[in-house]
């Protein structure tokens, strides 16, 4: 959000989603190589855990590499807008200014939504699907994911549209491939309800029509979360205003996941209803969030105060 040079932050926050999705490969992998024999229960044994464990610990030594804001000098030679340091309690304000910004408000029912997929979606998948056809699947859906994510950020990357036009054209992107696929598992599960066909496996008639809802909306899903941050950037003043709104969003997702899985512990056996409120939720963030993105400035407020701090710099060195 903040380190990407502006017109770049599509395919900085796509290159975000590799990154986070490397370790679904590598977890589905393992799920896979240990979980692919046909009928097999299937399970995770200890020592799948401590491969999870080790790939974690190694985060933490890449990430003390990670250069201070104030020291960054992006690829088109340009600085990040930092903010004064402030006392905790003068940052305490800010975080509630920031809870209670129109950007926030009118962005809170897209968060919450953004997330709520992963509940229902994995109760289809575990209801439905053999466990090497989860298995498989834990593997396979992040690569569509990565292209997706690439094709999102070209979009909102192109050089010849305004940033506002850029935002409008994203947003609605975003919720076309949502409601295909949203109206596609609705069908599938109707279908389900009729007639329960049991456990399906990759080589089964039906797997390829009920897995690819699925597989699409592991796609489709994080489209909108990388979307929505790209958005929240385009309305910054330096660096910590992106921290906070990045983390509020952040919040209310986390909010919106926990109450899909809650709801889903409630409906386990049919997530039609999980499909249905989803579908809902996203109706119910179109209006508000059409309404912010029609207010994105043209350029970011952060790169119009850096320019014109470079002016004043070099104004002084000249005098």
């Amino acid at each position: 959000m903040t380190l990407a040079p502006s017109g770049a932050r599509g395919k900085y926050l796509a290159l975000w989603i590799v990154s986070r999705n490397l370790g679904q490969l590598v977890g589905g992998a393992i799920n896979l190589a240990k979980n692919h024999e046909k009928g097999a229960d299937g399970g995770v044994t200890p020592d799948t855990f401590i491969a999870f464990v080790i790939i974690e610990c190694l985060a933490l030594p890449f990430a003390l590499l990670i250069t201070p804001f104030e020291r960054v000098i992006r690829s088109d030679g340009t600085h990040i807008v930092t903010s004064e340091t402030l006392s905790t309690k003068e940052e305490l304000r800010r975080i509630a200014k920031t809870i209670t910004s129109r950007l926030i408000v009118l962005s809170s029912l897209w968060a919450l939504w953004s997330f709520f997929y992963t509940g229902t979606w994995t109760t289809y998948l575990g209801t439905y699907f053999s466990v090497r056809a989860r298995a498989l699947s834990s593997l396979i859906s992040p690569f569509f994911c990565i292209i997706g994510c690439f094709g999102l950020g070209y979009i909102l990357d192109m050089k010849g549209l305004s940033q506002r036009r850029r935002a409008q054209i994203g947003l609605y992107t975003v919720v076309i491939l949502n409601v295909g696929v949203y109206i596609w598992s609705i069908i599938m599960q109707t279908k389900f309800n009729r007639h329960d066909p049991g456990h399906i496996d990759w080589d089964d008639r039906l797997y390829a029509s009920s897995f690819l809802p699925y597989f699409f909306v592991q796609t489709t899903g994080p489209l909108s979360q990388s979307y929505m941050y790209w958005l929240l950037s385009s309305f910054a003043t330096d660096a910590q205003e992106n921290v906070r709104n990045g983390a509020a969003f952040r919040c209310i997702e986390a909010i919106g996941q926990a109450i899909a899985y809650g709801m889903n512990t409630q409906t386990t056996s049919d997530p039609l209803t999980g499909f249905c409120v989803t579908f809902a939720l996203l109706g119910a963030s179109l209006l508000p969030m059409i309404m912010l993105v029609n207010t994105t400035p043209d350029r970011i407020p952060a790169d119009v105060i850096a320019e014109q701090q470079d002016v004043a710099r070099d104004k002084l060195e000249s005098a």
